[in-house]
């Protein structure tokens, strides 16, 4: 076959001189379109396989880059999750690089509000930055981001998106779950001005990264859970010496406090004998009878608190007997009441009338009651008031009722950081004074009579001690 320029014959091979068919060539052959007013058949389905020929080439060539684009932008991902230790310092850049690696106008990514029972989707990041007012959460069931969240699966929108974040005229998107395993942690979504045919190479890589993404958090969960579990072994671990050295302390305390008991007790006897003599030569209404009574009553007491202290290490059993708390209550005021007026502090007692007798230790709960008064004068320096209320209380579920005896003062209070220390033996707020044993030894006291002694404060505004102890004879088995 014979081709010639434009307007010239065109004579097929094998064909007579005298019978050419005159074929006329429209344009150049520069690569545009050639039209004949006639072909031979042969020639049409050469052009028609070139053609489709170069079209399958385009696409492949196409598909290539984009299967290169989605490789590059995974690997960026993989990059950029490797080189931070929270999702809070890579989500802008991922979601950057994926919106220029693959040719996207707008990125979010949205997680679960961590609020208590809340069921709407919060969004941490967009890209670019979202325009003021503009929504940041949806409910679980109300739109497509809410819809990849529940079904798991990813999502191509096409069309003018009436359900996008923002009104912004997008016509193309495309949402996909971040997951690990089955569990679906939030959805990542991007959206194009332009209208945007499925691809499923593209859709294809977004899960593989939304699954990528969804590893590196929860990678992330166990390594933080982790940490805080070696916290809290850690913290045990340290209390657990502590306590090993509290013990150790309190052993030699005991040894030393058995070796000087003899030394204090001396005195403290001469003491005692003197303030018996003299209330047996006065009689009750002399006006220094009541005050040698007290000096009488405090020896005792002293006598029985150096015990006390020998055996903190090695505690004893109480000597347990049905009293009447209102009367020590009482007692144990009057011991104080002198100090009491001295530092201008108020005193107001309030018992319940018509309560039950408990079966306790009198003395050991007077000390109790003294080392709470003692504690709280130290709170006032400059006065206040000193409330001391004795009530029965009703358990809940049925549980036996409980007698409770609430010390309040006005002082400095108690810094919370320091509640769960205050009872811990050589614990003290005092900085020049106390070894920090009075309230771990009525924590002892009260325990051993089968009950409790709580703590509520306030910087400032004072604080209450509550004792609360069983109105039957079990806190004496224990």
């Amino acid at each position: 076959m014979k081709v010639e320029s434009a307007g010239e014959t065109v004579r097929p091979k094998g064909e007579p001189s005298g019978k050419s068919t005159e074929r006329v060539f429209a344009g150049d052959m520069g690569g545009r379109e050639e039209a004949f007013t006639e072909s031979p058949p042969e020639l049409s389905h050469l052009l028609e396989q070139l053609r489709k020929a170069d079209q399958a080439l385009k696409a492949q060539i196409a598909e290539r880059k984009r299967i290169e684009a989605c490789q590059a932008v995974q690997s960026a991902v993989t990059r950029i999750l490797s080189a931070c230790k929270h999702i809070h310092d890579a989500g802008p850049e991922l979601l950057r690089v994926m919106c220029e690696g693959l040719s996207w106008d707008c990125g979010e990514i949205w997680f679960m509000d961590a609020a208590p029972d809340s069921s709407r989707l919060k969004r941490m990041w967009r890209v670019p930055a979202a325009a003021a007012g503009d929504e940041v959460a949806f409910r679980i069931g109300d739109g497509v981001l809410e819809k990849v969240f529940s079904a798991g699966e990813p999502v191509w929108l096409n069309g003018v998106l009436q359900s996008a974040p923002a009104d912004e005229g997008f016509r193309s998107a495309c949402a996909f779950p971040i997951r690990s395993g089955k569990e679906v942690l939030g959805v990542a979504a991007f959206f194009s001005q332009n209208a945007r045919e499925r691809d499923d190479t593209v859709i294809a890589a977004l899960a593989d990264i939304g699954c990528r993404i969804g590893q590196f958090l929860e990678h992330t969960r166990t390594a933080e859970a982790l940490m805080a579990s070696e916290e809290r072994f850690r913290s045990l671990a340290k209390q657990l010496e502590d306590q090993l050295i509290i013990s150790d302390r309190l052993v030699s305390l005991g040894e030393i406090a058995a070796s000087i008991a003899h030394e204090f007790n001396n005195p403290l006897t001469v003491i005692l004998g003197f303030a018996q003599d003299l209330l047996t030569e006065l009689e009750e209404s002399h006006p220094h009878y009541r005050p040698i009574r007290i000096i009488e009553e405090e020896a005792r007491r002293c006598k029985k608190i150096i015990q006390d202290f020998s055996d903190l290490a090695r505690p004893t059993a109480a000597d347990f007997s049905f009293i009447d708390i209102g009367e020590v209550v009482r007692t144990s005021i009057n011991i104080v009441s002198f100090q009491l007026q001295k530092q201008e502090i108020k005193t107001v007692v309030a018992i319940e009338p018509s309560l039950p007798q408990i079966y306790a230790d009198r003395r050991q709960l007077e000390q109790v009651l003294l080392n709470l008064y003692f504690n709280a004068m130290e709170a006032m320096p400059g006065g206040g008031t000193l409330a001391v209320r004795v009530a029965r209380k009703s358990q809940a579920f049925g549980r036996s009722q409980e007698l409770i005896v609430e010390v309040s003062d006005t002082g400095i209070g108690i810094a919370p950081r320091d509640f769960a220390k205050i009872f811990r033996p050589f614990f003290t707020t005092k900085k020049k004074s106390g070894m920090g044993l009075g309230l771990s030894i009525c924590r002892r006291i009260i325990a051993a009579h089968g009950g409790r002694i709580e703590v509520d404060s306030e910087p400032g505004r004072g604080a209450t001690f509550t004792i609360c102890l069983p109105l039957s004879r079990a806190g004496a088995e224990v």
